[in-house]
């Protein structure tokens, strides 16, 4: 089955803000963190039940590299992105938006 990834808006917000961060600590380095990002889209879209629960609903995979983590679901073809949050971060912050609706 391939699947097709959705990114929340709210997720998407965090990715411009990872990549603008790295992008004025390094020239590039926002491209890398981008392609690092891609690189787990594809590992979740082929193997999307091999990452662990982070709540009942999402479960979470890690971005190499880089110290984020993609909080995701699978809803019939896609996975959807509910959130890209750096590990150090507190983590009731992602999950007070995630876990509202479940």
């Amino acid at each position: 089955m391939s699947l097709r990834v959705i990114v929340r808006p709210e997720a998407r917000a965090e990715i411009t803000e990872a990549h603008d961060w790295y992008e004025a600590q390094q020239a590039g380095l926002g491209e890398h963190f981008e392609e690092a990002l891609s690189a787990c889209y594809e590992r979740i879209c082929e193997h999307p039940d091999a990452f662990p629960h982070a709540t009942q609903r999402l479960r979470r995979a890690r971005v190499e590299r880089f110290p984020y983590l993609v909080f995701y679901e699978v809803v019939g073809d896609s996975v959807v992105v509910q959130c890209v949050f750096h590990d150090r971060r507190n983590p009731d912050v992602w999950l007070k938006r995630t876990t509202r609706d479940e």
